[in-house]
């Protein structure tokens, strides 16, 4: 039996001498994006542009996930992790919108861990941040081989990514549409204002508080029979808050007057729901405009909600 080899570490620098023009480049090949998506749990990582633009700034890699259509960032640095790459992180993620941000470097420092980690624990399940390590390895005179390692990662990533990719084709056009929509409604100042974002899921609806306890606002997706609705919820327990909302309907009516509301109660809560047919959902270009519907009724219907002091 011959002998085995021995792995030596390989200097990153005697490989790619310069972080830009050659560790950029060669991590912006498709095959090489697609060995980082695994270590990451994500299938494929496509590339949008390398030295993006964010304002006067470039981040190294702009990309995204194809299947879900998350903007993905990536910065680099074969050295150990600083200050100054931590904050253009942030800034590119913010300039890029991203939801997946993608440090790597040579050697993390402690405390660029324990900042990554805090990151993931204080921001919603939307956006997410991974600091890797990256390292080359030969065997005898073979050529360097690269390894990444995670050295900070979201909670519970893995299943979230499992579950994601297990779901059924309607299943994935409703994360990807109340992906959109968590992206883009938000944006607006008087919606951002009055809502609070929630992490988008592969659901039918989508729910907001409306600042009254027991009444949620509603948005509703039906791909199948292209329809959306929109509207309120409200718990069981709360009746006497429907049955008083329903009696001042025209109020509803006066602020909406284009939309009718069906009051209805159910087993666990009732509701009051306004809908729009003829919606196809595998049709993006419909997207911008059930957007803005759906900002119109969670609007009215909140400050509809919100009028009735004495409830």
């Amino acid at each position: 039996m011959s002998g085995l080899g021995k792995l030596n570490p390989v200097d990153l620098r005697s490989y790619w001498k310069n972080e830009a023009k050659d560790f950029t480049r060669w991590l912006a090949k498709q095959e090489n994006l697609k060995e980082l998506g695994k270590i990451i749990d994500i299938d494929e990582i496509e590339l949008i542009e390398a030295e993006s633009d964010v304002g006067d700034f470039n981040v190294d890699i702009f990309a995204q996930d194809p299947l879900t259509d998350t903007k993905i960032i990536i910065e680099n640095q074969l050295e150990k992790s600083d200050h100054d790459h931590l904050g253009k992180l942030i800034t590119y993620a913010s300039g890029k919108e991203a939801q997946i941000i993608i440090w790597i470097v040579k050697k993390a420092r402690e405390e660029h861990v324990q900042a990554v980690s805090w990151l993931n624990e204080k921001t919603d399940s939307s956006v997410n941040f991974f600091l890797l390590e990256i390292e080359l390895w030969q065997i005898g005179n073979s050529l360097p081989a690269p390894k990444f390692n995670v050295v900070a990662k979201p909670n519970g990533w893995a299943r979230a990514q499992k579950e994601i990719r297990s779901v059924s084709d309607t299943d994935k056009l409703k994360l990807s549409f109340w992906q959109y929509f968590a992206e883009t409604a938000f944006d607006d100042e008087l919606f951002g204002r009055i809502f609070r974002k929630r992490a988008p899921l592969a659901r039918t609806t989508y729910t907001m508080a409306s600042g009254r306890p027991g009444c949620e606002i509603v948005l509703r997706i039906a791909p199948s029979e292209q329809r959306i609705s929109a509207g309120c919820y409200i718990k069981s327990a709360h009746s006497v808050i429907f049955e008083e909302l329903r009696k001042r309907n025209h109020e509803l009516e006066e602020i909406l007057p284009d939309e009718d509301f069906e009051w209805k109660t159910m087993d666990k809560n009732m509701q009051f729901l306004t809908s729009k047919d003829n919606i196809d959902l595998a049709d993006r270009a419909q997207w911008d405009k059930c957007l803005s519907w759906f900002k119109k009724i969670a609007i009215n219907v909140g400050q509809f909600i919100k009028k009735q002091h004495n409830l």
